[in-house]
């Protein structure tokens, strides 16, 4: 069971993360601001962050600066989720440091295997589309 803290805004994601990584048995942690989720971070040390790029107050770069800044990333693996251009998210996704991209929508079983993934590997893996 690993700590999962997720970083995102919309409340319907939230509650489906909740649900999904619950049911692996998984400690699920929710923050609904960039903010929200340093502050959590800090104070749960996650064995996992799951972060959107476009999040309200500060961003979700920013977000994971701060991250680091206090030694939680890359301790712990850094996924990004987004709507945004995947070329574009995954070259922001690098510069952060995150073992992967998830374009929204995505997949449940590709959020299962990207979760299963980050939390088996070393939280260095390049960030990039999923291998075939």
């Amino acid at each position: 069971m690993a700590k999962i803290l997720v970083i995102e805004d919309r409340s319907s994601l939230r509650a489906l993360y909740q649900i999904v990584l619950g049911r692996l048995e998984h400690e699920v942690s929710l923050a609904p601001t960039g903010e929200a989720g340093v502050e959590a971070a800090l104070r749960l040390q996650p064995d996992l962050v799951i972060m959107d790029l476009l999040l309200p107050g500060i961003s979700g770069p920013e977000a994971a600066r701060q991250l680091e800044d206090a030694g939680i990333l890359p301790a712990a693996p850094l996924i990004i989720t987004t709507a945004m251009d995947y070329d574009k998210a995954r070259t922001v996704a690098a510069s952060l440091g995150a073992c992967a991209v998830l374009a929204k929508p995505f997949d449940i079983d590709a959020l299962l295997a990207t979760v299963q993934d980050a939390l088996s590997a070393s939280p260095q893996l390049p960030a990039g589309p999923p291998q075939s």
